[in-house]
């Protein structure tokens, strides 16, 4: 009985740390024309808004900010483009 709760609290473990490993990837990826920051980020949007919020950083925030030049698509798509890419 004991090897079987050690077998259950080794497997729950590994899938913890699987979990853990691949939500921080997938939170760290940035496209391109993007850089990663420690800080919540402002970029302007292909419509010539800049997108609201407060700068705050941390060391466990994350986010995507386009690089000079470049523009976000929309509110809900952090993808990073041209000005000649943007959607009409």
């Amino acid at each position: 009985m004991a090897t079987l709760a050690l077998l259950v609290s080794a497997v729950t473990g590994l899938f913890l740390i699987l979990l853990l490993t691949k939500n921080t990837e997938a939170a760290v990826s940035c496209g391109p024309n993007s850089s990663l920051s420690n800080c919540t980020t402002c970029n302007e949007l292909c419509s010539g808004r800049v997108r609201p919020c407060a700068e705050v950083c941390s060391d466990q925030y994350v986010a995507c900010k386009c690089d000079l030049g470049y523009y976000q698509v929309s509110q809900s798509n952090v993808t990073c483009v041209s000005e000649s890419e943007c959607p009409s």
